[in-house]
């Protein structure tokens, strides 16, 4: 725990809260669906009433897991180790095997009133049960391997309760990047290390801008073809900012707004996009709001980035979300598909530099899943 207290240490610069810019704080524009009419309109006055009465016993702590024991051990403490500490944390587990409660409980002094919830997996599934059982007006909603800042609650907190901020959908953190040896990078050659540096900035960079695909970092608006972008990872200068899109790993919720637009139980695989779709159809009717101030670690524990399966899962979903949430008028479909030829040029210099067809075949026999269907 040294190591990664190390990479919070405290010359993290404290960033004053800047003034807003062409941001209006009134109630946002209502879009009303026949088939929830009532929850929508009744759904912005409870969303006003719970703003103004924040404190840590509020939030619920939500963490969905599967066979991960090492890693929620992490992510509780660091819960635990909260400068505002919340009301209580909800673990959903699908793992193979049981025993986590039992290893938690060995392990952690117990600090905060620790609900144990066993499920079937699926990371969207997972999540509205979680919503289900928890009992704050908050959900921080938490990948099972971030590690949060000591003032990540006090800071997502300090948005909620800041009078400029009306309507707020959901509130996330900054992403801090892992050093190098954590990242393995130190492992590498020289030259291999800035080969690979340049390949990403300039060629991998060069695709996903003229593709309309997936960037960072950027202001956190949807691009025509479907793909998000993001305001992280931590860079300098960074302030908080209104945004579109959302982490799913390290945000906060109102339950109110889970309880009105659910996770999507219809995505393949464990969810890939999951975050994207909430956040997109949260924001068409309130704000998710970025704070720079509120710190935090992902220590991925998978190599999911290399998977056949990842692959195949993300291409399949993106088809499915983009029909889904996302205008069909010809200039969107015009980026999608060039987005869906970027995602092939990426997987298949993927292939070529690192003789690991995987992610390629993945892909493929996604597209294919996805025109069989139809």
């Amino acid at each position: 725990m040294n190591k990664i207290a190390n990479l919070f240490n405290r010359e993290f610069e404290k960033l004053a809260l800047p003034e807003l810019s062409n941001h209006s704080c009134q109630r946002p524009d209502m879009t009303t669906s026949t088939s929830n009419t009532t929850l929508e309109n009744t759904g912005y006055t409870l969303h006003q009433d719970i703003r103004r009465v924040r404190n840590g016993d509020e939030i619920s702590v939500l963490i969905p897991t599967k066979n991960r024991q090492r890693a929620v051990l992490e992510c509780i403490r660091s819960v635990n180790n909260q400068s505002i500490r919340p009301g209580e944390i909800i673990i959903v587990d699908a793992s193979d095997k049981e025993g986590l409660e039992t290893f938690v409980r060995d392990n952690t002094k117990g600090e905060i009133r620790t609900k144990y919830v066993r499920s079937e997996a699926g990371l969207t599934h997972q999540k509205n049960i979680g919503v289900e059982q928890s009992s704050g007006d908050i959900v921080l909603v938490l990948d099972d391997d971030v590690i949060l800042d000591e003032d990540f609650v006090k800071e997502i907190l300090n948005v909620y309760n800041d009078p400029r901020f009306d309507g707020i959908g959901c509130v996330y953190g900054d992403l801090v990047p892992l050093d190098d040896d954590n990242n393995n990078v130190g492992r590498r050659s020289a030259f291999r290390s800035i080969a690979s540096a340049l390949r990403v900035r300039i060629v991998d960079g060069l695709i996903r801008t003229l593709f309309f695909m997936q960037k960072l970092p950027t202001n956190g608006k949807f691009r025509l073809s479907g793909w998000s972008t993001s305001p992280t990872p931590s860079k300098p200068g960074a302030t908080i900012l209104e945004t579109e899109g959302a982490p799913g790993g390290y945000t906060a919720y109102y339950k109110e707004i889970l309880n009105e637009f659910k996770f999507d139980e219809n995505l393949k695989g464990y969810a890939a996009g999951e975050d994207a779709d909430i956040s997109y159809r949260i924001s068409r009717k309130y704000k998710n709001i970025f704070t720079p101030k509120a710190k935090v670690i992902h220590v991925s524990r998978t190599t999911k980035a290399e998977n056949y399966a990842h692959s195949k899962m993300k291409i399949e979903n993106h088809h499915y979300l983009f029909k889904k949430n996302f205008p069909q008028a010809l200039r969107n479909r015009v980026a999608f598909n060039l987005s869906i030829f970027g995602y092939f040029l990426i997987e298949l210099e993927y292939a070529i530099l690192n003789r690991n067809t995987q992610r390629l075949r993945g892909y493929l026999d996604g597209l294919h899943a996805v025109h069989k269907k139809r």
